[in-house]
């Protein structure tokens, strides 16, 4: 398992999606019916990639709300990439 940093607020800033997370609107129900949709898609999607039909790396460059989030992250390890590069040849 791997963890990747991501700026949740970059797909509001950018236009790109909505916070998903953002659920303090909704009703008791509503929030329990929508974890349990939540929850049967990610089970799902486990069993789409156990079995080879998805491929998760992929999405760090087609899905637009994971590449905004990732923008600055990506930005950050260029330039320490460059720096360490330049220092060292």
């Amino acid at each position: 398992m791997y963890t990747v940093d991501v700026h949740l607020d970059n797909i509001v800033d950018k236009k790109v999606g909505k916070d998903r997370f953002d659920n303090a609107h909704l009703s008791l129900s509503i929030k329990k019916k929508h974890r349990v949709i939540e929850r049967l898609k990610r089970n799902k999607l486990k069993d789409a990639i156990n079995a080879g039909k998805e491929t998760p790396a992929n999405w760090f460059e087609t899905d637009k709300e994971l590449v905004a989030m990732r923008e600055f992250f990506t930005k950050v390890v260029c330039a320490i990439l460059i720096f360490y590069c330049s220092y060292f040849s």
